[in-house]
């Protein structure tokens, strides 16, 4: 249920920022899939994480692989955020400025919270996992209310 959890609220932040989309280039196309990589990464730490969370020694190792893998995501889609950003033509020219500022806004930090959990992994994987899972949810309510996206 974790992995589903995160990679849905990773699917929804996906859509958020495609649909201000008007074009694409090659250089998004890459990291495009960078990112989509990354994310069909996450069940496999997840089930490392649930195999070895029982054991001391090699929770730590398990927690900071969990945790490292939600770098490489965030990394991901701050990649594809700046890249939208950086050529405006890529957008749609009637997106919301404040939504832009705002999905920016939460992506300069996104990487670096998620660092923060990878570093607590090898002081608690308990708190390295809460952090991981309250950044989840943090993006999943995070901007517009789903129901409200059209």
């Amino acid at each position: 249920m974790t992995s589903f959890g995160t990679i849905l609220v990773m699917w929804v932040q996906h859509h958020r920022i495609l649909r201000l989309v008007r074009t694409i280039d090659y250089p998004f196309l890459y990291w495009n899939g960078f990112l989509l990589l990354t994310i069909s990464f996450v069940p496999f730490p997840t089930a490392l994480l649930a195999g070895h969370l029982a054991s001391p020694g090699s929770a730590m190792a398990a927690a900071a692989v969990y945790a490292g893998t939600f770098v490489a995501v965030a990394l991901a889609f701050t990649g594809v955020w700046r890249h939208m950003r950086r050529h405006p033509r890529l957008l749609f020219a009637t997106a919301d400025p404040d939504e832009l500022e705002g999905i920016s806004r939460q992506y300069r930090f996104g990487p670096l919270l998620y660092l923060i959990a990878f570093g607590l992994a090898f002081v608690s994987p308990a708190a390295s996992i809460a952090a991981c899972l309250a950044m989840a949810i943090f993006f999943a309510f995070a901007g517009r209310p789903v129901w409200l996206i059209s």
